[in-house]
Formats: structure tokens, C-alpha cells, sequence
């Protein structure tokens, strides 16, 4: 997708991320290089328009590390689920 300057982050889309995202992890987006500050991202996670290019390439790395958190994420509940599944049987062992 392409972000505007002067448009705001979709709001469905920063819905989701607002769930998804922490406040560590706009520190981890900050620091990284042409990103904007951890201020200017929660601004945009509240709906505040677009205003820069930086901001715009801030927005395309907080998609990016939104999809690979939900991976992550993913990964940990799936080894979980095959974990808790091996006791959920109707029968017990225990006599």
C-alpha cells in the first residue's frame, strides 16, 4: 500500500497494529535508521496525518514489524496448542 503525506494511517489498519505493537517496539522502529521518533509514532498510531517522507517510511516499517510480530506470535500459540492437545484426551490414565 502506498502511504500519503497529509493522510492519516488507515484506521483499520492502525487499529490492528495498536494491538499487535507495544511501546518497545516503536523504540526498536525509532532507533533503526530514516525512522521517525517514538513520539511521532504513537501520533501515528492515534490518527495524526502523515507529514513527512520519514514519517511515511516509519509507517511501511511499522506494517512490516506488525506482519513479522503476528508470525512470531503465530509460531509460539501453534507449539502451544500442540503442547496442550497431547492432554486433551477424554480418557484418563489415572485409575
Amino acid at each position: 500500500m502506498n502511504f500519503k503525506i497529509t493522510e492519516p494511517i488507515p484506521k483499520d489498519l492502525r487499529d490492528a497494529m495498536n494491538d499487535v505493537l507495544e511501546k518497545r517496539d516503536y523504540s526498536i522502529i525509532s532507533v533503526k535508521d530514516g525512522m521517525a521518533s517514538e513520539s511521532t509514532i504513537r501520533d501515528l498510531l492515534a490518527g495524526v496525518t502523515i507529514k513527512s517522507e520519514k514519517s511515511v517510511d516509519t509507517v511501511v516499517e511499522l506494517v512490516r514489524h506488525s506482519v513479522s510480530k503476528c508470525d512470531d506470535l503465530i509460531s509460539t500459540y501453534e507449539g502451544l496448542k500442540s503442547t496442550i492437545k497431547v492432554y486433551n484426551t477424554k480418557v484418563s490414565n489415572v485409575e
